[in-house]
């Protein structure tokens, strides 16, 4: 049984386990972006970067439902391949060539208030208290995060010159 919220597809109710498995697998799939960029891939080519990105991906896709698109689809399909392949991935690896990961997490955090954002300008969907409530929990659960992370960073950081300093003093 999946459950089901405005046409949205979540986590299968009793997953408990795999359920939770299933969800962390896309971020942490989306988190690769960076080590991929910085390590992998030749830089100053955002659109091969993209390609390479997308292009197994649809592959598998098509490999699995045999399926081609049927009337206006072709025309939806290459507007969000377009967009997607040829704008949304090239700009993903030249802001993952240039920004730190730090500040990409902080800015991708963000992006469910900038999706509730867009829905109501874009779509001319009435504001929802859900939508913003939610997208603005997950920014500042991540400012939480990062903070914590930078205090504990600090905390250890200043335990090891104490730690060291005191054994230089002793010895």
């Amino acid at each position: 049984m999946l459950v089901v919220v405005r046409n949205l597809i979540t986590v299968p109710a009793a997953a408990g386990v795999a359920g939770v498995v299933t969800t962390a697998f896309a971020p942490a799939v989306w988190g690769t972006t960076y080590v991929v960029t910085t390590e992998l891939l030749p830089p100053g080519h955002p659109l091969f970067a993209g390609v390479v990105r997308a292009l197994p991906a649809g592959l598998v896709a098509l490999a699995i439902t045999r399926a081609l698109p049927r009337g206006v689809w072709w025309m939806r399909a290459a507007v969000l391949g377009v967009l997607n392949i040829g704008v949304f991935l090239p700009l993903l690896f030249v802001a993952a060539e240039r920004l730190p990961g730090g500040v990409a997490a902080t800015l991708a955090a963000a992006q469910p208030l900038v999706v509730a954002v867009l829905a109501v300008v874009v779509l001319r969907q009435a504001p929802s208290v859900r939508g913003i409530g939610w997208g603005s929990r997950g920014s500042r659960g991540w400012a939480w995060w990062s903070s914590v992370r930078t205090r504990c960073s600090t905390r250890s950081g200043s335990s090891r010159v104490w730690a060291v300093r005191r054994r230089w003093r002793s010895g």
